[in-house]
């Protein structure tokens, strides 16, 4: 598995880059949804619907993809578009190959196998197997 310095591998150029106040300890990588009013939270309804949006590394401070964002800062996202790339978040307990189908998991912000009736965000590119601890996988948005 490659390590990258940033969430967005391959963006459209014309995907939004967007900034919001955060609810909640939030990870780049995560995947994410509105919670009520301007403020956007990590996503947890497992295998339901999900908008493309994944917090990305806060670069206009100076940090990086390893940098959580405190409950009540205002939180870089983007809202992906078909085909793009992210370096996303998979749940524990996955094995994963390249062109599994990937949902949310019950763990905020984090992804797991897509289900027969679930909600899919995206595919994987690599193969990722996770145990005890989440960890990194390279997803093409759907």
């Amino acid at each position: 598995m490659a390590i990258y310095n940033t969430i967005k591998l391959h963006v459209s150029s014309e995907a939004k880059i967007l900034e919001m106040k955060g609810s909640g300890v939030i990870t780049p990588g995560d995947l994410l949804e509105h919670d009520t009013g301007p403020v956007i939270k990590s996503h947890y309804n497992e295998g339901g619907t999900a908008a493309p949006l994944f917090a990305i590394e806060n670069t206009f401070e100076g940090k990086g993809i390893g940098d959580d964002y405190a409950d009540g800062e205002t939180i870089h996202y983007v809202h992906c578009l078909r085909g793009d790339v992210v370096w996303a978040w998979l749940t524990t307990t996955q094995t994963v190959a390249y062109g599994y189908y990937l949902t949310s998991s019950a763990v905020n912000g984090k992804l797991k196998i897509a289900g027969a009736t679930d909600y899919v965000v995206g595919y994987a590119m690599e193969d990722v197997t996770t145990v005890a601890e989440p960890a990194r996988i390279k997803i093409a948005v759907l």
